[in-house]
């Protein structure tokens, strides 16, 4: 991923935290007829190796399957909230428009699943997503036949993290009247996206003068 130096995050907690909360992936390998992707629910273990640990789960025809246990290098592409910036929003008007982002990739190569540590893998993934919901879902209501069954269509993977990069995209190479309008404009759309982004650019430009 291309990253100028204004726009690097490099601190793993903060990334950690980013790919926790954004934690549907876009999961990219090479085979024999190209590239392909699988967007897929990921369940991150932090202190398993020195960057982290991803897991996550296939179902068996995907041709993924094959590369991913033939050793090919993954990339999984975790994108968090975005939005346009108009350069009417600028206080220099000599500019253009652009647009702000916040995005981790995440490089690796995996290897399979045994099937009891699948079985603790999708537990983790129900226990992170029906926590706090009233009368909860769990694999203990489906008959013990049906859970097998449907664990069989599937293939789950681990995959230590050799390479780690964030993109904090947030104007960080503009002035600060510029910052200042861009959040200003992108809280005035009502869009939640655009909220969320003037969020995140208010927030660095805190962090920003905290550590002048």
């Amino acid at each position: 991923m291309y990253i100028p130096v204004a726009f690097a995050e490099q601190r793993l907690d903060v990334l950690h935290d980013f790919l926790s909360s954004n934690a549907f992936a876009t999961l990219v390998t090479h085979g024999g007829r190209g590239l392909v992707a699988t967007h897929v629910p990921v369940v991150l273990l932090p202190a398993r190796g020195p960057f982290g640990t991803l897991q996550f789960h296939l179902a068996k025809p995907n041709s993924q399957c094959d590369h991913l246990a033939a050793g090919t290098e993954a990339l999984a592409i975790f994108q968090g909230p975005h939005a346009y910036i108009s350069p009417t929003w600028y206080a220099n008007q000599a500019a253009v428009p652009t647009w702000n982002y916040i995005a981790v990739h995440a490089c690796g190569t995996a290897h399979v699943m045994n099937d009891e540590e699948l079985v603790l893998h999708l537990d983790a993934l129900v226990t992170t997503y029906e926590a706090g919901r009233p009368n909860g879902w769990d694999s203990g209501k489906l008959p013990g036949d049906v859970t097998e069954r449907l664990r069989q269509a599937i293939i789950g993977f681990e995959m230590p993290i050799a390479r780690i990069e964030g993109k904090w995209k947030l104007g960080q190479n503009r002035t600060a009247a510029d910052r200042a309008g861009a959040i200003e404009g992108l809280r005035s759309t009502g869009t939640p996206g655009d909220a969320a982004i003037a969020d995140r650019m208010a927030a660095t430009v805190k962090s920003a003068k905290l550590e002048m």
